[in-house]
């Protein structure tokens, strides 16, 4: 063979090549996806499939939403980018990116993609009454997922509880236990590995306060005996700034609600000075319901320069009354 004919041969394979490659670089590739547990490899079913194609900005010019019960099968143009999310409920979300290349053997490919079950984070704890400490035996949370937006319900038992939650995700836990305010609380099943085959425990005690009596809520006056401050000052005892715990929580709790509080004192025999100290006392709980966002139209302060004989108190020099206004 001449060396002109040799190279009028090789030209025409090198062209005959390139012409299959063009042609194959924009056949699209039939491929089979398979999602898999990550941990047993056994496939997982259900799944559902989101795939959007993406231009050289990583925006989205093509999206498809597919399911299937074992093998999802689509097309991909080769050199293409494409971002596939993929959802399944009691698994992991997964969110990855592909380049699907040709090959000379087959325009047909399979394509596996391991999803990580979720593993229970356990959040438990017990319910224990914020002044006694005593465990509260019986009761219920709603624990909701503020990432889903989902509630769940379930019950105090023997003063503990128990849920199954999602690490990384954040729960509001309420509290509704008979005689007691409501509590929330906020927590965060934080981990820095969420993709562990065994269980995390995240411990959460949830401190109750006890309501009011019902007398409080029938329209009588009630005294409150720990609301206490100390000796001739403005500053609230221990209990004290338990109990102004408690009056702010029950007013965030119940909205509609319009109360009258009574300062009194008796710690001099002259009765204006009773009254200066009563005063300055209710100046001081104004600023604290003040900062604490309590509008000033839902209470009504009163100040006596001499306290009510006919209620026990520990401290006989000074008393707060409460009432509801109608």
């Amino acid at each position: 063979m001449s060396f002109l004919k040799y190279f009028l041969f090789l030209t025409i394979i090198i062209i005959s090549t390139s012409c299959v490659l063009l042609a194959q670089k924009d056949i699209p590739i039939l491929t089979s996806i398979c999602v898999q547990n990550a941990y047993t490899k056994e496939r997982v079913s259900g799944v559902r499939v989101i795939i959007d194609e993406l231009d050289n900005n990583d925006n989205v010019v093509k999206s498809d939403s597919l399911g299937g019960t074992v093998f999802i099968s689509t097309y991909f143009i080769p050199n293409h980018k494409y971002r596939l999310q993929v959802n399944k409920e009691g698994y992991h979300f997964k969110d990855t990116v592909i380049i699907p290349k040709a090959t000379s053997r087959s325009r047909k490919q399979r394509l596996g993609l391991p999803l990580y079950p979720m593993v229970c984070f356990n959040l438990k704890g017990q319910v224990i009454d914020a002044i006694s400490s005593q465990k509260i035996t019986t009761g219920k949370l709603i624990i909701k997922n503020l990432s889903d937006r989902k509630s769940s319900y379930i019950n105090i038992q023997n003063g503990y509880f128990k849920y199954c939650g999602k690490c990384n995700h954040q729960y509001q836990i309420k509290s509704i236990v008979e005689g007691y305010l409501d509590r929330t609380e906020l927590v965060d099943l934080h981990s820095n590995n969420c993709y562990t085959p065994h269980e995390q425990t995240i411990q959460l005690d949830i401190s109750v306060t006890r309501n009011y009596d019902n007398t409080f809520f029938d329209g009588e006056s009630i005294f409150l005996p720990n609301f206490t401050f100390v000796d001739n000052s403005t500053q609230l005892s221990v209990k004290g700034e338990q109990e102004i715990s408690r009056l702010i929580q029950f007013l965030n709790q119940e909205p509609k609600v319009f109360i009258s509080i009574s300062v009194h004192a008796q710690s001099f025999l002259e009765r204006s000075r009773n009254r200066k100290i009563a005063e300055q006392r209710a100046r001081f709980l104004e600023h604290r319901l003040t900062k604490a966002g309590i509008a000033a139209y839902r209470y009504l302060l009163k100040c006596k320069g001499k306290v009510r004989r006919n209620y026990f108190s520990v401290n006989k020099n000074q008393q707060i009354l409460l009432s509801i206004r109608k």
